[in-house]
């Protein structure tokens, strides 16, 4: 049995439509169940180590001052449960937009892992969940191996059909203008580093059902998954 949840906007009911609004946050939801499972909020962290100031961001001011230049520091990321009593915390160990890595700790300040996030360059971007107890690492790769198998083999018909799209464009003036637009694979597996392929697997990612879902047999520190998932959808809406 998996466990599935989802990661949706307060009120939003998990799409982005219009501008936000003040007060937004994050919020938790397990599969066939509407109420809220957990919260996560946008907090931004000014100052020093020695004097450090916490006050809570929105997702409009983040993502008005990535639109006035792109210099404000990632969030942190603070994870309630659905009465507001602490689980986690997310803390960007780089004062950047889009840090490499994340330290994640429990209610109490104790370390509960390391979140680090390697980019897509000219392969496969993936994200790391290193646990503080030393265990073994967990990578989730972008895209599934079904998912690029299907990407390459409809590809060259993609090409086609933009094409005709473009060639339609351009006759009508721009009349009908709708291009098709097509992207990598977007579904992520979380394995236990040097399992086999299919196998290990403790978080997973469907583009298509745009949820997570935790195996039932070894499943994940619900607090870590929330925080991977709550990282992995700030990263997947904001820059992704």
């Amino acid at each position: 049995m998996a466990a599935g949840f989802t990661v949706d906007m307060a009120g939003a009911e998990g799409m982005r439509a219009g501008a936000w609004t003040d007060g937004e946050e994050f919020v938790i939801r397990c599969d066939g169940s509407e109420e809220t499972a957990a919260r996560v909020r946008l907090e931004a962290r000014e100052g020093d180590r020695t004097a450090v100031e916490i006050r809570p961001v929105t997702v409009a001011e983040v993502e008005a001052g990535l639109r006035a230049g792109g210099t404000v520091p990632h969030p942190a990321l603070a994870l309630t449960d659905a009465a507001g009593a602490p689980l986690a915390t997310v803390r960007p160990d780089e004062r950047v937009p889009w840090p490499r890595r994340f330290t994640v700790t429990d209610a109490a300040g104790q370390p509960l892992c390391a979140i680090a996030r390697a980019p897509s360059r000219f392969g496969r971007g993936h994200w790391r969940i290193i646990p503080a107890d030393g265990g073994p690492h967990l990578v989730g790769r972008d895209g599934t191996v079904a998912g690029w198998a299907v990407f390459v083999m409809l590809l060259p018909l993609w090409l086609v059909l933009f094409t005709s799209s473009l060639l339609v464009a351009l006759l009508t003036f721009g009349h009908v203008a709708e291009l098709l637009s097509w992207s990598r694979p977007q579904s992520v597996a979380w394995r236990r580093r040097g399992a086999p392929p299919w196998t290990g697997r403790v978080l997973t990612f469907s583009h298509l059902r745009t949820g997570y879902r935790r195996p039932g047999r070894a499943p994940l520190d619900e607090r870590v998954a929330y925080a991977q998932a709550a990282l992995h959808h700030f990263s997947r809406t904001h820059h992704d």
